[in-house]
């Protein structure tokens, strides 16, 4: 009986906790930003009231048990605290949490902190910088995941939803921002990375594409994805974006640029993460803002978001925000996870309502592009083919979001739209030079026009067989007529592409028009572009002093054969015949007797160097694209020449190089183009380096400003053409004037030549181009570009302190053109 009731009393104890275990219920859920969707990390949740609690892991997942029914409180910095009741009773399995931004306002304070310990701390993660780099980098072979997707804001009342009403449907919309968006461009790509020595393979797995610009989907991956969506490496000391340096906040002397300090810690399964912030202290320079997480101990990056500064002194670019998570590896490597990286492009930049990295991007405006790219890293640990194959398989982000699926079918609709068929004929006459019909091609467009002193005003027809005929070959031709010498000048050509893997062009051409005597004939190895005309200088065209005179008629036939010896080596062989005729400026005489023209004979080849240079193929024609890595360009040419009446022939031997190249230096750049060359034996001086100007308030990036259009003839020779670009490290510190986001020019050109004892001359040297060179020619030039984003204007002055060439060029100048970069 004693027992039985010692047993009442016991299971009486027992009850309250056997009430609370039977009512235990365990919460989960993930915590993501309510207007990116992105997780958010390390957020605060407390049972309200009590002490217990926890907080989300880096992808934005959490889990906390209860024992009753409460209110369970979100709350993390830069954002509004949230509360959700936790009923016992009606519990979802999982929970969907989202944080709203949280804007705060403040007076103008002034505090002087201690920041010796948050420095000691940041120098720690640049003492083990270098070891981290190297481990990410020793990870040789990986998958990924890229989805890129590209969206155009507009307005229901604005101009572009009432000329796409037929196509409304295909407009994507969004309430909270009144704004809808045209999808378009969108992108995926499953591929396997590879590291063969320093050379990075990418096997393409597969690939979807779309676009509404069919002929500009590959224009814009590499003139806009290739430059904006590229992967960030925050380790390295200069991030190139849009061929700009960005100072990294992990940059070995990022205390010079940046404010960088200790913010936040926690313990994450059993390991501290320090949380560092960072800001520019020059709000125009192109730096980030943003903060970082690192691993105690590793001191290596587990998770960045970088957002380049509001007021950075770029242009086009409204916002860029890169996040970068990163994942542990079994050898305790941190490797990339997920990169998400969103663009705001924008013909102008506008005011936005963000107040730090953490808070809200900037405000959406009709006009506005907006770049969305997601990559999902995959790491095979066992390093074992089939095992990362079968990975590749299952793409991580095949789920598309209500956006995604609604741009997929908003392109394929807008395609047919006859407005935008009309919007990529004219993108595609820029790049290709041509209107696109259904049997011919009408250009190039640029050829129409242009002017010399012989023929006034030339103007040109010129057209060729395109893609509606056939792939494989082209026939074209073109008539062109001058208006003060009343002749018509006229030209065909033919191309075929050859059956070989790499790609291979075997041309035919001939033509029978004039040609400038001072262009040089290795110009068209610089400017690569398809335009055989013009100088691509619009002020030079309406605004020269008077028309060049030296002009003269050629007869010219050639055979041309190009290809691809490698992906960075291109060969070009090219056998000709011309028949030159004297004109009333160049005469062709020699020892008093004259000749009315001269034969020559010859082969011309020509290798070209490029690494990592992108390019597109437009049917025939080849695109590049500038990169900041140089393009060499190596040309030989063996001929011969024929007087009428003279037996023996003049042979020649021409050898030429030139090399160009962009490369930044922090927030400036300079872009530069030398060449040089030699000429032997008997060469006529119409072949000679004849350095001029364009005598024209156009600024002239081959050739030169304030030079007549007569000054020297050389065999042996040398171009330098050079331009700093400041990026606004002077202006960016400069009160209101930094508001204008001015860039500083400084600009050198040198030229040096002579005649050599080895150069014989089958015609004598018209007089105005026999002068003494007793020292270089120099031209400095200083200015200020990025005028209203499209204009440079420039002083240059001859540097003469000789006074040698006071005769052969101006004092100085004015110069102008019309130009515009990131």
């Amino acid at each position: 009986m004693k027992i039985k009731n010692y047993t009442y009393l016991y299971l009486l104890f027992l009850w309250p906790f056997s009430w609370s275990l039977a009512n235990a219920a365990s919460i989960s859920g993930t915590i993501r930003d309510a207007e990116s969707h992105e997780p958010i990390p390390f957020v605060n949740i407390i049972i309200k009231g009590s002490t217990r609690g926890t907080v989300s892991d880096l992808s934005g997942n959490f889990s906390l048990d209860i024992d009753s029914s409460c209110t369970i409180v979100f709350s993390s910095i830069g954002y509004l605290p949230l509360s959700k009741r936790a009923d016992l009773s009606s519990i979802d399995a999982h929970w969907s949490i989202e944080l709203k931004n949280d804007i705060i306002s403040l007076p103008e304070i002034s505090v002087r902190p201690d920041f010796s310990y948050d420095e000691s701390m940041f120098r720690k993660v640049l003492e083990h910088k270098e070891s981290n780099m190297e481990k990410l980098q020793s990870i040789r072979r990986y998958g990924n995941y890229d989805r890129t997707t590209i969206l155009l804001a507009s307005d229901s009342t604005k101009r572009l939803h009432r000329i796409l009403s037929d196509s409304e449907d295909a407009f994507i919309r969004d309430e909270e921002k009144d704004v809808s968006y045209v999808p378009v461009y969108m992108n995926e790509e499953h591929s396997e990375v590879k590291f063969l020595g320093n050379r990075k393979a990418v096997d393409v797995l597969s690939e979807k594409r779309d676009g509404i610009f069919p002929n500009l989907n590959d224009q814009v991956e590499n003139m806009v994805l290739e430059k904006i969506a590229i992967d960030f490496n925050f380790y390295k000391n200069q991030i190139n974006v849009l061929d700009r340096g960005f100072r990294s906040p992990l940059s070995n002397n990022a205390l010079l640029y940046y404010n960088i300090y200790l913010s936040d810690s926690l313990i994450e399964k059993g390991q501290t993460h320090y949380k560092f912030s960072f800001y520019p202290k020059n709000d125009r320079s192109t730096l980030f803002k943003g903060h970082f997480w690192v691993e105690k101990g590793s001191y290596a990056l587990v998770s960045i978001n970088a957002r380049m500064a509001e007021e950075a002194n770029v242009n086009f670019i409204n916002d860029l925000n890169v996040k970068i998570h990163y994942k542990k590896q079994a050898d305790n490597t941190w490797f990339y996870s997920r990169q998400k990286l969103q663009v705001n492009f924008s013909l102008s930049k506008h005011a936005n309502l963000r107040i730090d990295d953490e808070q809200k991007a900037p405000k959406t405006l009709p006009g506005d592009f907006f770049i969305n790219r997601t990559l999902q890293y995959i790491v095979d640990e066992n390093d074992s083919t089939t095992s990362l194959s079968s990975q590749l398989k299952d793409p991580l982000l095949s789920d598309y979001d209500h956006i995604e699926q609604q741009a997929l079918e908003g392109i394929k609709t807008l395609k047919e739209n006859s407005v935008v068929k009309g919007v990529d004929q004219t993108g595609n006459i820029f790049l290709s030079g041509y209107y696109s019909g259904k049997i011919f091609d009408y250009g190039p467009v640029f050829d129409l026009y242009s002017t010399n002193l012989i023929e006034g005003h030339r103007f040109t027809l010129p057209l060729r067989t395109g893609l509606g005929l056939s792939e494989k070959f082209t026939l074209g031709g073109y008539l062109g007529y001058g208006t003060k010498s009343k002749e018509l000048k006229y030209g065909a050509s033919a191309s075929f592409m050859l059956p070989r893997k790499k790609r291979s062009i075997v041309s035919l051409s001939y033509c029978d028009d004039y040609f400038m005597a001072n262009d040089s004939r290795y110009t068209r190895f610089i400017q690569e572009n398809p335009y055989s005309k013009g100088d691509g200088n619009f002020i030079s065209a309406i605004s020269s002093a008077n028309y060049n005179p030296y002009a003269f008629r050629q007869r010219m036939a050639e055979i041309s054969f190009q290809t691809d010896l490698s992906s960075t080596t291109g060969l070009l062989v090219n056998p000709y015949y011309r028949q030159s005729f004297e004109a009333p400026y160049l005469a062709f005489t020699k020892d008093d007797q004259s000749f009315g023209y001269f034969d020559s004979y010859g082969l011309m080849m020509n290798l070209r160097f490029s690494f990592g240079q992108t390019f597109d193929d437009l049917y025939f024609a080849r695109i590049y694209y500038g990169n900041t890595k140089p393009v060499i360009n190596l040309t030989l040419d063996l001929g011969e020449s024929r007087l009428p009446g003279v037996d023996k022939p003049a042979n020649y031997l021409l050898g030429h190089v030139s090399v160009k190249h962009r490369f930044n230096i922090g927030p400036a750049y300079l872009r530069y183009m030398v060449s040089g060359g030699y000429m032997h034996g008997e060469v006529p001086y119409t072949l000679l380096e004849k350095p001029y100007s364009k005598n024209s308030l156009g600024y002239s990036r081959y050739s030169y400003n304030l030079l007549n259009y007569a000054s020297y003839a050389h065999n042996l020779y040398g171009n330098a053409h050079l331009n700093l670009i400041g990026g606004g490290v002077v202006f960016n510190h400069i009160p209101l004037v930094s508001r204008l986001n001015l860039r500083e020019v400084v600009s050198l050109k040198a030229y040096y030549g002579m005649r050599t004892s080895g150069l014989g001359q089958p015609l004598d040297i018209p007089t105005e181009f026999r002068n003494k060179m007793p020292a270089p020619y120099l031209e400095l030039g200083l200015g200020i570009t990025n005028i209203f984003k499209v204009f440079r204007i420039e002083y240059v002055r001859l540097i003469d302190p000789g006074k040698h060439f006071g005769d052969l060029a101006s004092a100085h100048g004015i110069r102008m053109r019309f130009e515009a970069s990131f």
